[in-house]
This record gives structure tokens, C-alpha cells and sequence, in this order.
């Protein structure tokens, strides 16, 4: 994932992962670039907000909400990962989407029964409906009714990636950064990627 978009009352905050073009709009205006400050504060729905170049890969993007309930968005490189501190279940039970049911992750269809175990399945059971608002600034990619692309395989660099991959001991190494409930995530990022700067986004 390279985009994320939240939509909080009538506010919008999108983010673009990257390493040399760190950029977010915030009701589809572009933000000040990183590289003029490295701690910039916003408010979004009435929400304080702050986003911080960690280091010269990892970015971070905190809302602070009531209840120490805080949505922290991290983007490593072009990878953003998104995180929901301190959820509860009164306020996020119902959340459903392309993270999974709230508390279990489970990959639940639009009918909030059916648990669909293909991701490329849920992937698609998931795209944006052309009845459905757009949070993204700019529109990227197939549109519904067209439906979402999936990546062709290809044998012949999976087997160069295979001889090139990190072990698994230098990934483990790597992630001692995480927390012990996250560290089996990081190891895996690190080695699906092929990329030790994975487990910053961890830290």
C-alpha cells in the first residue's frame, strides 16, 4: 500500500508513501514538504494532529483522538502501515474494511458475515464503489465497475528474488526492534520485501 486516506467529520487527510517525496493533503490541499520542518502540527475533524520525519525513510502521522485513542499512520519507504492505539470496542466495533474486523482481523465481506480467506478475494470485494464518496485526490488505477488489477506472476523473478532474499535470521536480527505481539509481522515484512529498512517501521 502507497496511499491512505482518513476521513474524519468532513475533513480528509491522505498520505503518499515515499522516500524522496514525502507528501499529504489535507482536504485535497498539499502540506508543507518534510524537508522544511521535521515536526508540523494539523488539525483534522476538530482532531490535533502531528506528523514527524523519523529518519530518512520512516515518516509518522499521528491523530490524537479522546480516550488516548490515537490513529498513527507510519510510511516506510512506499509501504504505509496503519495503526489504531488504544481502540475500544465502543468506538470501533463495527469497523470494517480492507484491515479486517475490529479486535480479530478477520477478512469479512461487505454483508458483515461472510469471511472471505482469498486475499486477492477480499481485495476486490473491498474496491471503491462508483456510489461510494473518493477520499484520494486524484483518481489512480481501475475504477468500479472496471475491477482492480492483479499482479502477473512471474516465475522467473521469484527464483532471482528467491537467490537474492534475506535470510531469515538477519530478518529476525533486523526486527528486535518490535514488540514481542508485532515481531513475527516485522520478520515477515522484512523478508516478503527483500528489505532490512522494513523494521524501522516497527520501531
Amino acid at each position: 500500500m502507497c496511499s491512505a486516506a482518513i476521513k474524519i467529520g468532513d475533513d480528509i487527510l491522505e498520505i503518499r508513501g515515499g522516500v524522496e517525496d514525502r507528501r499529504y493533503w489535507v482536504n485535497g490541499v498539499e502540506g508543507k514538504r518534510f524537508r522544511a520542518s521535521r515536526n508540523l502540527p494539523f488539525t483534522i475533524g476538530g482532531h490535533h494532529g502531528r506528523f514527524r520525519a523519523v529518519n530518512r525513510f520512516l515518516s509518522q502521522y499521528r491523530i490524537y483522538l479522546p480516550n488516548h485513542q490515537n490513529v498513527t499512520i507510519k510510511s516506510n519507504k512506499n509501504m504505509l502501515r496503519v495503526d489504531l492505539d488504544d481502540a475500544t470496542i465502543a468506538d470501533f466495533g463495527w469497523s470494517r474494511g480492507l484491515m479486517g474486523s475490529f479486535g480479530d482481523g478477520l477478512m469479512i465481506g461487505r454483508d458483515n458475515r461472510t469471511v472471505i480467506n482469498e486475499p486477492n478475494e477480499f481485495g476486490q470485494e473491498w474496491q471503491v464503489l462508483s456510489t461510494e464518496p473518493q477520499l484520494f485526490h486524484e483518481v489512480d488505477g481501475p475504477q468500479h465497475p472496471q475491477t482492480c488489477t492483479m499482479p502477473m506472476s512471474q516465475p522467473e523473478e521469484a527464483r532471482r528474488l528467491l537467490l537474492d532474499s534475506i535470510s531469515r535470521s538477519d530478518a529476525e536480527e533486523a526486527c528486535a526492534v518490535a514488540s514481542r505481539d508485532e515481531w513475527e509481522d516485522c520478520v515477515f515484512d522484512v523478508m516478503a520485501t527483500n528489505d532490512m529498512d522494513m523494521a524501522g517501521t516497527y520501531a
